[in-house]
């Protein structure tokens, strides 16, 4: 198999028409797995997930980290990456708002009726899901990753290495977070 990824426009358009619905993850999972579902051709939804990977991991970074940390404490990797998941499901303009000022997540409307932590594990499901429906068979993530432009794969940083994570730092660097999700003040 050698497929493009889909055009980040397009990626975007597509999670972008999934907010709608409001907070309700459950709403807004059924809603991207019907509109990947519904693409012309099942390769798009491979397109998709090809995408998919390299726009979740511009978000693994220091600054994203260290807001998680403000926002819920000091979290798993994979808390994280379920946090991160989380903000993506918020659409474009909210991810690459984030990924260049992390303390703009103090905007959003706290939705956290279900679960505390932020996060929206099964959002990275969809694709498989609607795949699965369209050809009764299950993505090949060996082939997805083959087909991912190896100039998209980042440089995984070490979490916790890079910025000072003492509580003065923090609420410093992300006073709008600070102020709405830290219990305790250091004045």
């Amino acid at each position: 198999m050698n497929l493009e990824p889909m055009s980040v426009d397009d990626f975007w358009r597509l999670i972008n028409g999934t907010t709608e619905g409001g907070p309700d993850q459950q709403v807004q999972y059924k809603h991207l797995v019907d509109a990947l579902s519904k693409l012309e051709d099942p390769k798009d939804i491979l397109r998709f997930a090809i995408r998919f990977y390299p726009e979740l991991w511009r978000s693994d970074t220091e600054e994203i980290s260290a807001a998680s940390d403000v926002m819920h404490g000091e979290v798993s990797d994979d808390l994280f990456t379920d946090f991160r998941l989380w903000i993506m499901s918020k659409g474009r303009q909210v991810y690459d708002a984030a990924i260049k000022e992390p303390d703009t997540l103090a905007a959003l409307e706290d939705d956290r009726v279900e679960d505390p932590t932020f996060s929206f594990e099964v959002f990275i499901d969809a694709k498989s899901e609607a795949y699965k429906i369209v050809t009764g068979d299950d993505i090949d993530y060996e082939q997805i990753f083959a087909c991912t432009p190896k100039t998209e794969i980042p440089e995984r940083p070490k979490r916790g290495e890079g910025i000072d994570r003492s509580d003065a730092s923090l609420k410093s660097r992300f006073p709008a977070l600070w102020a709405k999700y830290t219990a305790w003040d250091l004045d």
